[in-house]
């Protein structure tokens, strides 16, 4: 008989031998446990001999310490002036106008991407509202004959 497992010559076995669960919910991985034991008091020692560190030319020190006190921003609000977006030939208009907020640098390529994702979300749920009622009228329209 065959064995339908094609890689069944090559399997070392299972992960843990048999009867052994491996490590219990809750337990505590060795990282984890070391970071544990580490006392308020040492930790802020170890704080205070990174800033005098940074404070001494220590680049990696300063970026260590700056990367966690100042995160990388995640965004910013855009405001720009957009015509209103009602029908699908508003469409174009609007993405122009992102386009050129864009050229013009008041807003970066990251953030015209995404209030132009904005402007496509628009335009689809303009296009599925316009897409029910040519159906409802086509429902309409074979129910009367």
């Amino acid at each position: 008989m065959t064995d339908p497992r094609k890689n069944a010559g090559k399997t070392r076995g299972r992960p843990f031998a048999d009867g052994n669960p491996g490590r219990p919910k809750g337990a505590l991985g060795r990282s984890t446990a070391l970071f544990s034991i580490i006392s308020a008091d040492e930790i802020e020692k170890l704080l205070r001999k990174t800033l005098d560190e940074a404070n001494s030319g220590n680049t990696a020190a300063a970026k260590l310490i700056l990367d966690r006190a100042v995160p990388a921003p995640k965004g910013r609000p855009v405001a720009l002036a957009l015509p209103e977006v009602t029908k699908a030939e508003d469409i174009p208009a609007a993405l122009a106008a992102v386009i050129e907020a864009m050229s013009s640098g008041v807003v970066s390529p990251e953030e015209a991407a995404a209030v132009s994702s904005v402007i496509e979300g628009q335009r689809r749920a303009i296009e599925l509202i316009a897409l029910e009622g040519r159906v409802a009228e086509l429902e309409r329209k074979a129910a009367a004959s």
